[in-house]
């Protein structure tokens, strides 16, 4: 016999009550399998007894009406034993096979699903015997992840194709992948486009490396870079290069600025006021919704025969804003100056224009008065004819 495998010998019943001997020495201490098989249809009953170098039963086996045997017995490496096949009622042939157990030492092959995050597998351990192949087949799970294969490095990235066991226990590690993705959105002249750049997490990782790319202009603005936020203009704007991500998929959007100018028409005065601009912002996420730059309106201007009115926005006949008012723009723009002719005015508006009013003592003097603008007064110069309690009162405003 060979260890690790079966042998076999056919035997014969050649009259009724006729006995088989065999006598073979273990070539391995383990457990051994007997087992009868190619019985006769004239053989109906094969009763075994195994024995000892000294003779002594160690095990009987009887079977029942044309059945064959087998058991399972531990024998020891060099010692003899005997194998009786006694036939009952019938002759005929048959063939009595010994499985011997292998001298090769065996060892556990854990597979290890939880390190990595996983939380269930197919199997979890197994003997395998020195020099035979491991079972690499398994599967296990990680909710959300692909499950690679199995490796005896926790960190692997690619798993073992073949692995055959050694001499000590192996630890076979689950390995894991799972994909982050950035979508980028900006624009193409005034086409809104959509990119992907996918990073992957492998067993443990929690962040995934990807590429942001350069944004795209769009037409008539500058660009700033992206963020993860709906503003048009967060603290901080991410650039081109690499990002980490981590949890989930997260979209980016590209943030443009551009200069809107403010500039003024003095409309026939003089000292025109000097042009200011201001910087607008957008967001890819809602390109019409914009932040727009605010101006604080220049102070009015002069103009001989004529009284400042506003500043008009876009044509003298625009809508008017008075002078140090401040005004948001959503485009670059120019402001008028607007007029009103002095010549109605009716009375100075100074200590030293001041109308001259003559009173009568006892009697009640009347005058007309007229605001011409916003900011327009009247100043009225008088001597009190007598002295005592004046009254003062305005009438048909």
């Amino acid at each position: 016999m060979t260890p690790g495998t079966t042998s076999s010998k056919a035997g014969k019943i050649e009259t009724e009550k006729d006995v088989d001997m065999f006598k073979f020495v273990a070539p391995a201490t383990g457990t051994y399998t007997f087992k009868s098989s190619g019985l006769a249809n004239t053989l109906q009953y094969l009763d075994a007894f195994l024995y000892d170098g000294d003779e002594t039963l160690l095990k009987s086996v009887w079977t029942g009406y044309c059945s064959i045997f087998i058991f399972t017995f531990d024998l020891v490496k060099g010692q003899t034993y005997y194998l009786k096949i006694d036939g009952f009622q019938g002759t005929g042939v048959y063939t009595i096979n010994i499985t011997a157990p292998s001298t090769a030492k065996s060892h556990i092959a854990t597979y290890n699903y939880r390190e990595n995050g996983g939380v269930s597998a197919t199997k979890i351990g197994a003997n395998v015997t020195e020099g035979s192949l491991i079972d690499l087949t398994p599967t296990a799970t990680k909710p959300g992840w692909i499950f690679l294969g199995w490796h005896t490095n926790m960190n692997a990235t690619v798993p073992l194709t073949d692995l055959t066991m050694g001499t000590r226990d192996v630890i076979l590690y689950g390995l894991y992948k799972t994909e982050l993705s950035g979508i980028f959105k900006d624009y193409y002249g005034t086409t809104l486009v959509t990119r992907t750049s996918t990073g992957t997490l492998y067993n443990k990782a929690s962040v995934a490396q990807i590429t942001i790319p350069n944004a795209n202009m769009y037409s008539g603005w500058s660009v700033r870079g992206w963020t993860s936020t709906t503003l048009p203009n967060p603290s901080y704007a991410i650039q081109p290069g690499t990002i980490g991500l981590s949890g989930e998929n997260t979209t980016y959007y590209a943030l443009y600025s551009r200069k809107l100018a403010l500039s003024y028409h003095a409309n026939g005065g003089t000292q025109t006021p000097e042009p200011r601009t201001g910087e607008q912002y957008a967001n890819s996420y809602a390109i019409g919704k914009t932040e727009d730059p605010s101006f604080t309106l220049a102070p009015a201007i002069s103009r001989p025969g004529y009284k400042f009115d506003g500043w008009a926005l876009g044509s003298e006949n625009g809508t008017k804003f008075s002078d140090g008012y401040v005004i948001k723009l959503t485009a670059s723009s120019t402001l008028y100056a607007t007029w009103k002719a002095d010549t109605a005015d009716d009375h100075g508006n100074t200590f030293e224009t001041a109308t001259v009013w003559t009173l009568t003592a006892g009697t009640t003097s009347s005058k007309a008065g007229n605001i011409e603008t916003v900011k327009d007064l009247d100043m009225f110069k008088f001597v009190a004819p007598s002295t005592g309690t004046y009254t003062f009162k305005t009438a048909d405003l």
